[in-house]
């Protein structure tokens, strides 16, 4: 028995859907808190270099404020 590959019908288009951007990352992006986010931590540059030299090149960022209310600037009452 011949096995025959089903054809798409001519009427049916594809249509090509475009990435959703709505993760966690986007979110905060649109929320306008990455100078909040740059106040802790390490920059990527900063963290492969500590990787890649297999130690800590670079001390990370700790402001003396703790997060919560390093985070209040950017809350809004509701």
């Amino acid at each position: 028995a011949a096995v025959v590959a089903a054809q798409p019908d001519e009427e049916e288009t594809t249509e090509v859907k475009s990435a959703v951007r709505s993760g966690p990352y986007e979110l905060c992006r649109k929320a306008g808190i990455v100078p909040l986010v740059k106040q802790f931590g390490l920059s990527p540059e900063q963290f492969a270099e500590n990787v890649r030299d297999n130690y800590q090149r670079h001390e990370v960022e700790q402001p003396p404020e703790p997060p919560l209310e390093a985070a209040e600037a950017y809350t809004t009452a509701g």
